[in-house]
Parts: C-alpha cells; sequence; structure tokens
C-alpha cells in the first residue's frame, strides 16, 4: 500500500520554531500549496496562513486615529490587564 503525504490526507504539518527558523521557506511554500502549517513554540501552536489580499489600506483617517490613541496612551488614558481572564471580564461587561 503507498504511503499518503500529510497533503493529500489534509493533516496539518507542525514544525518547531527550529525547525521554522531553518527552513522557512519550506513552510511558506506548504502553505502557498494550500497545506496546513503549525509552527509549536513554547508548548503553543502557531498557524501559518496566507494572506489573498491586503485590506489593509493607510488612509488619511487612520494615521489620525493612530496619532490620536498614542496621544492618549501618552496621557496615561488606557487599561490595563494582568491576565486574559481580566480583559475577558471587561469584555464582558461592555455588552
Amino acid at each position: 500500500m503507498e504511503e499518503q503525504t500529510a497533503i493529500e490526507t489534509g493533516q496539518v504539518v507542525q514544525m518547531t520554531s527550529t525547525e521554522f527558523r531553518k527552513h522557512p521557506g519550506r513552510a511558506f511554500e506548504l502553505v502557498k500549496s494550500g497545506q496546513p502549517v503549525a509552527i509549536s513554540y513554547r508548548g503553543e501552536l502557531f498557524d501559518i496562513v496566507l494572506r489573498e489580499d491586503d485590506e489593509l489600506e493607510i488612509t488619511p483617517e487612520l494615521l489620525e486615529a493612530i496619532r490620536e490613541s498614542r496621544e492618549q496612551y501618552a496621557r496615561g488614558e488606557y487599561i490595563e490587564f494582568s491576565n486574559h481572564e481580566d480583559l475577558q471580564a471587561w469584555f464582558d461587561s461592555q455588552k
């Protein structure tokens, strides 16, 4: 019986972060061909995703929003969370 490749079976190809650093082109070529690739780093998995189009357009309005955000941060007008549970609780309270 012939062995199937990961692409044929639809399995995710997993690489360590070290393997990815040594062979990034291999990972990118797999993703470009439609193969799901995940990089493991310190016990977590990160997917590599091919963006088909870049919808981010740097508009004057976006630049103004960034400038305003930086000014707010400089004035101390921001909320800080020590963990993701506190962040989630804050999001939930905004409903």
